[in-house]
């Protein structure tokens, strides 16, 4: 089961997205920081403002050592959390054992790279509730970033992070539940914060 870490000390470190100017309601500083997961896969969460019952924050995914994600860019972080929740119920259509020993450039373009962009031709629909992630941090990944993850024949999942920006790719494969239980950790936390 992943560690979860919360960090709940606010500081005064502006906010300096369009959504926090004066006359929003939306809160200027941090809130609080938040990470969920582990060291190969974790969620680090920085809330910025409540406005009614929404909550607002910016969602950075930290695969093997490296982070994804864009501080600037704030996100709905119920929002984010409902596209977390349609990954998990797609779990049982995750498993991808033909992709077990694919290239990460193979995992990315079977999953992702082939229906986003310039083709000619589209190959089908695309599934992509089960395996694709940036939607849990919305704009604060989606703009930087494609994240999927698959399940292995071994029942853990691996995590291919394409960044957008420098085309390089990074990889985890991660323990049998872990993957799953750090979604569900974020999860939790934002469904229990009060409106």
């Amino acid at each position: 089961m992943p560690r979860v870490k919360s960090i709940d000390s606010p500081t005064t470190a502006p906010y300096t997205s369009a959504g926090a100017k004066a006359g929003t309601g939306l809160s200027s500083v941090w809130v609080g920081n938040h990470v969920f997961g582990t060291e190969l896969l974790g969620l680090e969460v920085h809330e910025t403002g409540r406005l009614g019952s929404d909550l607002f924050g910016t969602i950075k995914f930290r695969i093997a050592g490296q982070e994804y994600g864009d501080e600037e860019q704030s996100a709905d972080l119920r929002a984010s959390v409902r596209w977390a929740k349609v990954f998990l119920a797609s779990a049982g259509r995750r498993s991808r054992p033909d992709l077990d020993e694919a290239s990460t450039d193979d995992v990315f373009h079977e999953l992702y790279g082939k229906y986003v962009g310039r083709q000619k031709t589209r190959p089908g629909p695309w599934t992509r509730d089960p395996f694709v992630l940036d939607d849990i941090g919305d704009a604060s990944i989606r703009d930087i970033a494609g994240v999927v993850a698959f399940r292995r024949s071994d029942n853990g999942d691996r995590v291919v992070v394409k960044s957008l920006t420098t085309l390089k790719l990074d990889q985890a494969t991660l323990p049998e539940g872990e993957l799953d239980a750090t979604i569900r950790s974020l999860c939790d936390w934002v469904d229990a914060q009060k409106p």
